[in-house]
């Protein structure tokens, strides 16, 4: 009869290959999860120098946007100052106007009335006192001279 194999006796060889894969898999696990953190903080690192250098790039590109934006509220602001002074003088300039239209329609009726007076012989002197041209003009028309 063979011997009975006792419980102190060497493991047969699936079960140590069993035991070195669970071994191996629990060094993978070590390993896995010590390499994993340190993955972990080379991406934060390089995630955080991406992130500063694409900041810093916004901001270099972004400066002279800025700069061209300023110098074109500044323009913008002269031309509504240009503009509101073309208003103002246009304003000024309808309101001469309206005031000479009148002043021409009313010289212009006068020069109407004086021409329509000569023709009639019905003259009308102006600026001259009311006797003033009978004594000055009489004594010419008559032949009788000072």
């Amino acid at each position: 009869m063979p011997p009975k194999a006792s419980k102190t006796a060497q493991p047969t060889l699936p079960e140590l290959e069993a035991s070195r894969a669970t071994a191996a898999a629990a060094n993978k696990v070590a390993i896995n999860a010590s390499t994993l953190q340190t993955f972990r903080d080379i991406v934060r690192e390089v995630i955080k120098e991406e992130n500063d250098n694409l900041r810093d790039e916004i901001k270099r590109c972004i400066d002279p946007i800025s700069t061209g934006l300023i110098e074109c509220r500044e323009k913008l602001g002269e031309h509504e100052n240009e503009l509101n002074n073309q208003d103002a003088r246009l304003v000024t300039m309808e309101a001469s106007y309206t005031e000479l239209h009148n002043k021409y329609d009313k010289l212009l009726l006068k020069v109407d009335d004086l021409e329509n007076r000569s023709r009639r012989c019905n003259l009308l002197i102006l600026h001259q006192a009311r006797g003033l041209f009978l004594l000055v003009w009489s004594p010419l028309t008559s032949g009788e001279r000072k």
